[in-house]
């Protein structure tokens, strides 16, 4: 309910210096899209994430696939802030850095079964 109240209040704040100071709507509403976006992560999105990380954490690499979850979801949130403000290119390097940060966070955890798989590709190579 507190995260409506707060959805609400940045509304009338954004009618508010839209209507009075529209040079400088769009800077204050990017600004109270972030603001927001914190509250929205803080109070719903990471505590939702823990819990789920907490209930299944028999289920292997879990935290990497929540973690990844969360990252794609901030992603998409810039992606889709950056394309209704025309900076498709902007965009496009969100959507990179999305893919880059999941791939080195999911590669640091499977190097050692990559090099297990490494080792195994070669010993049945060897015997060949």
């Amino acid at each position: 309910m507190i995260l409506l109240f707060y959805l609400v209040i940045c509304f009338l704040i954004l009618i508010f210096v839209k209507e009075s100071y529209g040079k400088i709507h769009v800077i204050v509403s990017i600004i109270m899209v972030f603001i927001i976006l914190q509250i929205i992560f803080a109070m719903k999105i990471i505590p939702l994430f823990q819990k789920l990380s907490s209930a299944f954490q028999t289920i292997p690499f879990i935290g990497l696939l929540l973690g990844s979850t969360i990252i794609i979801l901030f992603g998409e949130f810039c992606m889709k802030l950056f394309e209704q403000y025309d900076y498709e290119v902007l965009s496009f390097f969100v959507h990179i850095v999305v893919g880059m940060t999941i791939a080195l966070l999911w590669l640091e955890e499977l190097l050692p079964y990559l090099d297990l798989l490494d080792d195994f590709l070669q010993s049945v190579i060897g015997k060949l």
